[in-house]
């Protein structure tokens, strides 16, 4: 058999490319996606929905619904009296 042999990463490579900044992660993309299909159906969404769905922490739920503010303002506010967030 005549070829080369396969090219395994270094140690300073790792097994696996760094990762991209977190915006262009495939997860973060598919959480924020779907946070616009829960507004649309139901016009609401809170923590506990991400926590359950994709089960990530309550800080992490946080950080996701704040990035789809920031990313997409005029689409969701808060609630306070309800505690979750609403569709504009």
């Amino acid at each position: 058999m005549t070829g080369t042999a396969p090219r395994y990463p270094t140690p300073s490579e790792g097994p696996f490319p760094s990762p991209a900044p977190a915006e262009g992660r495939w997860f973060v993309r598919y959480r924020q996606a779907w946070i616009a299909e829960v507004l649309y159906i139901f016009g609401f969404i809170n923590r506990e929905h991400l926590i359950r769905k994709f089960e990530v922490s309550m800080p992490q739920a946080s950080n996701d619904l704040q990035q789809f503010m920031r990313e997409q303002p005029g689409r969701m506010k808060y609630n306070a009296k309800s505690k979750r967030y609403e569709a504009i």
